[in-house]
């Protein structure tokens, strides 16, 4: 079978630990392609940095850019969920999200 290869978007919300680490042990299904987030989730970042680096990190625009991407897993604040969603249906990609977007906090 062959791997998703997935981006994860985002480290704001509750789970995105979670799902990072979910993603990293679910191997033989996913390929963690890429970690990208706003600057605002430098300090996110910078908690779990070093299980993190175990994927290359990008800016946002560079992950939803690489060749052969199946998804975006988005981890974002509710704020900006439907916005990265949307960027990357754009870009013709599967995505999940935590929560039904909504355009209203």
């Amino acid at each position: 079978m062959k791997k998703l290869r997935v981006i994860q978007i985002g480290l704001g919300h509750d789970h995105a630990p979670a799902t990072f680490d979910t993603l990293l042990q679910l191997n033989d299904v996913f390929e963690l392609a890429a970690l990208a987030f706003p600057g605002y989730d430098k300090e996110k970042y910078e908690e779990r940095k070093a299980i993190y680096d175990a994927v290359p990190i990008m800016t946002i625009e560079e992950a939803l850019a690489l060749p052969d991407i199946d998804a975006a897993v988005i981890e974002a604040y509710d704020m900006d969920l439907v916005k990265y969603a949307q960027m990357a249906a754009d870009c013709g990609l599967h995505v999940q999200m935590d929560k039904p977007g909504n355009q209203s906090i």
